[in-house]
């Protein structure tokens, strides 16, 4: 499993660089890859291009988030038996 946060690519552009390097390269070993969205604006002072670069990572992550919400309605509806 290989997690990543939505704060390391709007730290730098290196920073952006080697989180796409370090998703694709998960991915392409088969490991499943999830992410917190986690944005903060004021973190992207480098220029990169913010839409981008979140769309080429997020397209090969599940959305943590997502997974979260599903875990919780999984676990009511086992709980309503």
């Amino acid at each position: 499993w290989f997690h990543w946060t939505g704060i390391t690519p709007a730290i730098s552009q290196g920073a952006a660089d080697a989180c796409l390097e370090a998703v694709k390269a998960a991915s392409a070993k088969g490991i499943t890859i999830s992410t917190d969205l986690n944005y903060r604006k004021k973190l992207w002072n480098y220029g990169g291009d913010r839409e981008s670069i979140m769309t080429e990572l997020t397209s090969i992550a599940i959305l943590y988030w997502v997974m979260k919400k599903m875990q919780k309605c999984t676990l009511a509806l086992s709980q309503k038996g």
